[in-house]
Formats: structure tokens, sequence, C-alpha cells
């Protein structure tokens, strides 16, 4: 009777950890979208194309200083800090499913006891 209600409570520890795991997936599908979505933006970042002809003095200059931090700070967000989620993301979905593998293992062991002491009645 106690491997049963063990077997039970390890069952439900385990549809908890791949429930984890669809979720984490999901999120990370949507955030690598999302990535993509803001890579796909950047170059707007630099229209309209003003030439120097048309385009110059202080005021320009300042424009032009201000599209650059623009770009630098696209690359650091895509770079560094989204990439980053994924990164940590991805680290949780792996230990969750050596979580789960582990999981399956504790659950095989546990219906074998109950085999063992089912034939012993």
């Amino acid at each position: 009777m106690h491997s049963e209600m063990l077997l039970h409570s390890v069952k439900a520890d385990l549809h908890e950890k791949q429930e984890q795991i669809h979720q984490l997936k999901r999120v990370l599908h949507e955030i690598r979208q999302i990535k993509h979505d803001f890579s796909e933006a950047q170059h707007l970042i630099h229209r309209p194309h003003l030439n120097r002809e048309a385009w110059r003095g202080t005021h320009a200059q300042r424009f032009e200083d201000i599209r650059e931090g623009m770009n630098k700070a696209y690359q650091q967000i895509k770079s560094d800090q989204v990439s980053g989620i994924i990164e940590s993301i991805e680290g949780k979905i792996h230990s969750l499913e050596g979580d789960v593998y582990s999981i399956r293992r504790q659950i095989t062991r546990i219906e074998h006891e109950i085999e063992k002491e089912k034939h012993k009645k």
C-alpha cells in the first residue's frame, strides 16, 4: 500500500515536471520569435537614409550619434540580454529533463517493488 501511494506521488511529480518543460518550451519559442522580429526591425534605425549633402552640421552629427547609440543598444539587448534569457531557459529545460529521466527510473523501481509485493501475497 505504501509503495502505491509513493508511486502516485512520484507520477504526480513527473506530470508537474513535464508540464513545466512544456511551458518553458512554449515560452522559449515565443522569445526566439520576438528576438527574430526584433532583429528584423533593427535596420529601421537607419531610416530614412540621410546623405551628407542634405544633412550636415551639429544637429546632423548628434542625430547620427543617437542612431549609432540606438544600434549599439539594439545589439546589446539582442545578444546579451535576450540570448542570456534564452540560455537560462534552455538550462532549466535541460535540468527538468534530467529530473524527468530520474523520476521515470524511480517509477520503474517502484512498479517492480509493487509487483514483488503482489507476488509475496
